[in-house]
């Protein structure tokens, strides 16, 4: 069976391992809803105490997708005045211009980063458009090259 790629996303907002070992066994979409409401629960809250392992509150999983969302509109050139109506229209939260665009900044900086190191991970036979060394913008491969490692392929 294939590993579901978004389980990638759970380890880069830093999940503690043991989350991400029952996320997989738990199938990505059922363990959003156990998170979900382990989040919302007032009996579950971590006291110093609980034996639970450490688990993040289910908003921060929302307002990594919302940045991930938001450097996706900066990267194809979307005004950060459209990008805070469509945060608004999809997440139905309120962000003022100056943090979309710090946050389109701060992502898209720290995505070329990774991106760059999944890229040294994949083969794409030489097909694929070296990346340039600052400021770089890579096309997405044919859909038949897919990266073994299951990382990614940069957009921004």
């Amino acid at each position: 069976m294939r590993r579901d790629p978004r389980l990638n996303e759970l380890a880069a907002i830093g999940l503690p391992s043991v989350w991400l070992d029952i996320a997989e066994i738990t199938g990505f979409d059922a363990f959003l809803d156990i998170w979900r409401m382990l989040s919302e629960h007032n009996g579950c809250q971590h006291d110093g105490g609980a034996r639970l392992p450490k688990l993040r509150y289910f908003s921060s999983y929302l307002r990594f997708q919302r940045n991930r969302y938001i450097c996706a509109l900066a990267c194809q050139g979307v005004h950060p005045s459209q990008i805070q109506t469509a945060i608004l229209k999809n997440f139905h939260e309120t962000l003022d211009i100056t943090n979309v665009t710090r946050i389109a900044k701060r992502e898209s900086r720290a995505n070329r980063k990774t991106e760059v190191e999944s890229l040294e991970k994949c083969n794409f036979s030489g097909t694929h458009p070296p990346a340039r060394e600052n400021g770089f913008r890579l096309a997405e491969p044919p859909p038949s090259q897919t990266c073994p490692t299951s990382h990614p392929v940069p957009r921004c």
